[in-house]
């Protein structure tokens, strides 16, 4: 039987030499590096906001975005059944109850 995989890793040669450089240059360019601070500018710009935040992960951006709306204790909200485990994570950290839909 021939598996079938709905994604998959694919890195341009620039993004290959673009990590290979901060990680043998410069270690803490991955927290607060130039690169860091230009692409929050360019994000916030892009969306016409004051500010922009890189995270180190999708799933460190759901938790911040789950907790910035500052939902009661409790609460459901909906997600697909078909996800990931950074999907659900931050709603059971945040107190709040994951409700699986069928989309």
């Amino acid at each position: 039987m021939k598996k079938v995989f709905y994604a998959e890793a694919n890195y341009s040669e620039e993004e290959i030499e673009s990590v290979l450089d901060v990680l043998k240059n410069n270690r803490l360019a991955l927290m607060c590096g130039k690169n860091v601070k230009k692409l929050e500018d360019k994000v916030a710009k892009i969306f016409n906001k004051e500010f922009g935040l890189m995270t180190n992960s999708g799933s460190s951006a759901n938790l911040i975005g789950v907790q910035s709306l500052n939902l009661e204790k409790g609460s459901k909200v909906i997600t697909p059944t078909l996800t990931f485990s950074t999907t659900v994570s931050p709603l059971v950290q945040s107190g709040l109850i994951p409700l699986f839909i069928d989309v």
